[in-house]
């Protein structure tokens, strides 16, 4: 059997046994101990007077969502009522087309500003920090 000795990008026969590996690792881990890692920087928070006008606007722009949500699933109800088109109300029925493609568009915009919104609370948080 042969020993081989693969150290800094090299291989070259190792010339002892298996004990003088165990010496040569010891010695080695010896004379380059670890230094102990430097503590990580913690990252600053953001000042509260900062975040909080912008956290409070993505709270109020994630109401505006839900708010609009709700009236989609309300308005989705009513159209999946099976009564409203043995009645024959076409008049109703395309008011409530017409109200739940409005909604969806206010969801859109809404979406829109919540993002725009998350985005302004990341880049403070990253300004500050």
């Amino acid at each position: 059997d042969r020993l081989w000795l693969v150290k800094d990008g090299h291989v070259a026969p190792f010339e002892d046994d298996m004990e003088g590996y165990r010496r040569l690792l010891l010695s080695e881990r010896g004379r380059s101990a670890p230094k102990p890692a430097e503590p990580k920087p913690r990252p600053r928070r953001a000042a509260p007077a900062v975040l909080s006008p912008l956290k409070a606007e993505v709270a109020r722009c994630e109401s505006r969502v839900a708010k609009l949500e709700e009236m989609r699933q309300a308005i989705d109800a009513r159209l999946a009522n099976p009564l409203l088109y043995s009645r024959g109300d076409s008049d109703e029925i395309e008011t409530l087309q017409k109200k739940r493609a409005e909604v969806i568009d206010g969801i859109a915009r809404a979406e829109t500003l919540w993002l725009a919104a998350l985005e302004r609370v990341e880049a403070a948080e990253g300004r500050v920090a």
